[in-house]
């Protein structure tokens, strides 16, 4: 894609720790070098990370059409976290096809909360389709700062962009292209479905976003 990204993140048990010493913690360091936009960002952890993290890690998900609930509790359990998931059809970042609220909106909502997670993931886009121009940039922007503004200092967020059917049209790509430069200059992991070749209710869907988180 052009750039060479690496993410590494802080296991939640130290987060933990961290923070009951009163300590920021950074959870991740995120590193850009080469040129190029809208690349996908991989996930990199130190040895033993991925047990430790998984253990106790609370996660909060909230995603548009393509990610079911049972996707999501699905991918949590084969991770180790507990998670609170919230799934709405329909609903994109910068609008929805079934009503008023918008994924920006639902997340004003949930978060803050009395207990920050640990991890935030957020899946959308596909309702945005055809609306790929300032509004979703700004959507997007707007919805990740809230959630790094409301979550502990550390948090892991991570945006996945949008999970298509078995067509993958050209304003669903523009879609794709807008949320994953907007994650990167968030300093947001992203991961690029479309990238990735996922489609939305496959049976391994919950494997592979087990694998890419």
């Amino acid at each position: 894609m052009g750039t060479d990204t690496r993410i590494e993140v802080i296991p939640a048990a130290w987060r933990r720790t961290l923070r009951r010493a009163g300590r920021p913690a950074l959870a991740l360091a995120l590193v850009l070098t080469g040129a190029g936009a809208a690349a996908a960002v991989s996930s990199t952890q130190a040895p033993a990370t991925a047990a430790g993290a998984a253990a106790g890690t609370t996660a909060l998900w909230l995603t548009g059409s393509s990610l079911s609930y049972a996707d999501a509790q699905e991918a949590s359990s084969r991770l180790g976290w507990v998670a609170s998931s919230y799934s709405l059809p329909g609903v994109g970042i910068s609008r929805s096809t079934s009503g008023t609220s918008t994924l920006g909106d639902v997340g004003r909502r949930l978060l803050p909360s009395r207990t920050p997670p640990d991890v935030v993931v957020l899946q959308g886009g596909e309702a945005d389709n055809g609306g790929a121009g300032q509004s979703l940039s700004e959507a997007t922007a707007n919805l990740l700062d809230h959630v790094q503004r409301s979550t502990d200092p550390g948090t892991r967020v991570v945006l996945v962009g949008p999970i298509p059917g078995p067509d993958v049209p050209d304003s669903l790509r523009r879609v794709n292209e807008v949320l994953a430069r907007v994650a990167q200059q968030s300093g947001v992991e992203y991961v690029d479905a479309l990238d990735e070749g996922w489609r939305a209710g496959h049976p391994d869907l919950p494997g592979q976003l087990a694998a890419a988180l």
